[in-house]
Formats: structure tokens, C-alpha cells, sequence
């Protein structure tokens, strides 16, 4: 089973760009962050034609994450069960054979000195009382997207220049790591120790051809998913522009699963 993450940056404008992608690369659940159209607006009869379920929560210009199935999820949920923060599109999970497989997109702060930061940090502890609160230590989990942190120097082009500016901030990176304390595991991590490689890079300044890059995009999972996990990898190649195709300024990562 291949499940990749994929911040899109407006699914209308990148959709061609993803079907070419998936031509290449088989993936059975595609998850995606901002894709900035309401519901209605999502192009289900396309991804259909692709032998895609799709199931979207988005809205107008900002935001929005989707999931993208051969096969049906078994029930799908969308937001906080608390109701936390409904104005903003960033959470869609459901259950799919025995996994719970979480999509979301992590706001990005702006700045430390912004009121956008504190709702990150926020957002962070919303997550994890999420987690704690809506699944056992018996749940394989998995809890993927946009988390807009790099959470170690290996991640980031240069750790001395970003020192604590956004996404890179040690706040931040105390955040995820409570994720990763309550039990979930960095897949990339795991299966490329100590490989530098990015998910993200800026369309300005050149920044993709100078690898001037931060990997932000990430496959958590806890239970045995962990051990049934082969590879996790970010194709780079996505992020190069293909014609006529202007990509997301992310590129997927995507982990394969073997059966139990």
C-alpha cells in the first residue's frame, strides 16, 4: 500500500500537473493540503475518471485538505471533534481497513511576533489532545500533511541563518516533538537517517535550484504500522516544472506499507 502527502497549492490550478503525476506513480490514498476551493468546486468527476474516491473539506482561496482513495474509506470525518477553529479548513480523518489515517494542514505562523504564531502553537496542542482524546494505544494511526515545521537541523538549508524564524522556531519544534513523545514515529526519518532532503522550497530567488529547501511534510504513524513501513521518500522531481505544468512549490512524500 503507497500513501502519499501532498501540499497542491490550489487543487483547479494544479490538477493537471497531479494526474500526469499519478500516471507515473501509483499511489492507493493521496492525501492533500490547500486546496483553496469550496467543496462544490472540488473536481471529484476528474479524479473519478482516474478510479479515484475523493473526499474534500475546503474553502474559497485559503486552506483546505482532501483525501483521495481506490478504495472507499469505511467512515470520514471532518474538523475537530471539539469544534475548534470551524472558520479554517485544516482537518479531514477517517478510517480506512484498520487504520486511522489523519489529513491535515498545519497553519503557518507568519512570523514568532505574529497572533497567526500563537494559533499555530495552539493548533499543535489541538492536534495532540486530539490524538489523546479519539484513539487508543491499540490504533494504528497514521497522521500525515503540511505540519510547517522542520523539526531538525538536517531539515532545513541552513540551520544558523533560520534559527528561530518561522518554521524553524524552537517552539515549533517542541511542538512536534510532543507528537512524536506521545508515540508517533517520523517515518522519513526513520527510513533515511541522516539524509538531507527537502519537501519544500520557495518560488522566489531561485531557491529550488539552489536547494534552499525545508522538510515540512510529514508521515507520522504509530502501532505496527511503524514496523510494516519499507520506504518513505520525497519525489523531488515533482517539484520541477513540466511544460506548460507550474507545480506546487512542495513535492510529494510518499510511504509504502507492506501487508501485516
Amino acid at each position: 500500500m503507497k500513501i502519499t502527502t501532498w501540499n497542491v497549492n490550489s487543487i483547479n490550478s494544479r490538477f493537471d500537473f497531479i494526474a500526469a503525476w499519478l500516471q507515473k506513480n501509483y499511489s492507493d490514498i493521496l492525501l492533500l493540503q490547500e486546496t483553496k476551493t469550496p467543496d462544490q468546486k472540488f473536481p471529484r468527476e476528474k479524479f473519478k475518471e482516474l478510479g479515484y474516491h475523493s473526499y474534500a473539506y475546503g474553502q474559497k482561496t485559503y486552506n483546505g485538505v482532501a483525501i483521495l482513495s481506490v478504495k472507499p474509506f469505511d467512515e470520514i470525518h471532518t474538523g475537530f471533534p471539539n469544534n475548534y477553529y470551524p472558520q479554517e479548513k485544516r482537518l479531514i480523518w477517517g478510517k480506512y481497513n484498520d487504520i486511522y489515517i489523519i489529513n491535515s494542514y498545519f497553519p503557518n505562523g507568519r512570523n514568532p511576533q505574529h497572533l497567526q504564531f500563537k494559533h499555530k502553537l495552539e493548533f499543535y496542542e489541538n492536534i495532540l489532545s486530539f490524538l489523546k482524546n479519539n484513539f487508543s494505544k491499540s490504533d494504528n494511526i497514521l497522521i500525515a500533511g503540511d505540519f510547517n515545521v522542520a523539526p531538525r537541523e538536517i531539515d532545513v538549508w541552513d540551520p544558523q541563518l533560520l534559527a528561530n524564524s518561522v518554521g524553524f522556531h524552537i517552539k515549533e519544534r517542541k511542538a512536534f516533538q510532543k507528537l512524536l513523545d506521545w508515540g508517533l514515529q517520523d517515518l522519513f526519518s526513520l527510513k533515511n537517517p541522516n539524509i538531507q532532503q527537502f519537501s519544500w522550497w520557495d518560488y522566489r530567488q531561485g531557491a529550488f535550484h539552489r536547494n534552499w529547501g525545508m522538510r515540512i511534510d510529514h508521515i507520522l504513524t504509530r502501532g505496527n504500522l511503524i514496523h510494516r513501513c519499507t520506504s518513505c521518500n520525497i519525489d523531488r522531481e515533482a517539484r520541477k516544472k513540466k511544460g506548460e505544468l507550474k507545480p506546487s512549490d512542495h513535492s510529494p512524500l510518499t510511504a509504502v506499507f507492506k501487508d501485516q
